[in-house]
Order: structure tokens, then sequence, then C-alpha cells
């Protein structure tokens, strides 16, 4: 939590809700970057990754908390009417070949070795195994076909501890 404040703290105000974005739905740097409004449901609460952007070629539909949905409704504000939720610095809309370079710089300056935007996605995996201990459900957000794909992404120490101390309290 306090790398993710600091990240958070370092990062341009044009990448924070990127990064967000990426914590909180374990979406990939390029389905963030090409995610256009129309396909944001702010009402129900859902992203729709499109085939095109998406890894696998298949549709991914991806469920926003509630704080994400707050934010991007100030985003909505911030970008008005244009086609696209996330815009670089000059109000254009990111291209394929775009690094994120000022994610790299905040790394650096909120002292973050060996973090790539990918990190994030791991991050997703790891607190969502973690909090609820719902592998099946993370692997599905995350757009796994195989659960074995999603094992490599979690650390699920703290989640296997948490599952016997709850089925040992079951009988209490």
């Amino acid at each position: 939590i306090e790398e993710e404040n600091s990240l958070i703290q370092n990062c341009p105000d044009h990448i924070k809700l990127i990064v967000k974005s990426a914590i909180y739905t374990g979406m990939r740097k390029m389905e963030i970057l090409s995610l256009r409004w129309s396909n944001v449901d702010i009402e129900n609460k859902l992203i729709t990754i499109e085939a095109t952007n998406s890894k696998s070629k298949r549709i991914k539909y991806i469920p926003l908390s509630d704080h994400l949905v707050l934010e991007l409704k100030k985003q909505k504000l911030i970008t008005g009417f244009q086609e696209y939720v996330f815009l670089t610095p000059t109000s254009e809309n990111y291209k394929r070949s775009d690094s994120l370079n000022s994610f790299v710089r905040s790394c650096r300056k909120a002292n973050l070795k060996d973090v790539t935007f990918h990190t994030l996605r791991h991050t997703f995996g790891s607190r969502g195994v973690e909090t609820t201990g719902n592998i099946v459900a993370v692997g599905k957000i995350l757009g796994h076909a195989d659960l074995k794909t999603t094992m490599r992404y979690v650390h699920i120490d703290k989640s296997l501890r948490d599952t016997v101390n709850k089925i040992s309290e079951f009988s209490k």
C-alpha cells in the first residue's frame, strides 16, 4: 500500500488514473490506453474491452468498483467529449507505440525498483486472491482461459492461511 501511494503521488496528473485503473481492474496497459468512453458503462459499472484491443482477441468485461466509477466520472469532466478516456498531456489519444515514459520516471521518483506497468496487473491478481480467495473470479476478470496462468500472477500464501483459518472457524 505504501508503494502504491508513493507511486501515485509521484505520477503526473495525466497518468494517475491510468495507474489506478491498472491496479483496480487488472487491465493491460494498451487496454487502458485504447479505452473509449463508448466502452465504459458508468451506470452498470462495467468496461467492455473490444476483441481488437484484447490480447486473447476475445471480448472481455471488467467490473468497476464504486471508487473507480467516481474517478471515471471526474475524468469524463476533464476529457469532455473526446472519444478516448485517457489522453496524453497534449490532449491526443495514445498510440500503440506509446510507452508511458512518465510511468517509468514516476517509479524512479517513488524509489520502486523492478516495477513495470505489467506489475500493476500482478498487484490486482494478488490482492484479488488475498482479499477474496476466489482465484476463479480473479482469473476471469484478468481474462485468463486457464487457471494456471492466473496462478503465475498471484502470490497466494496469505490467501491460503486465511482460507484454513476461515475453515477452522466454521465449526465454532
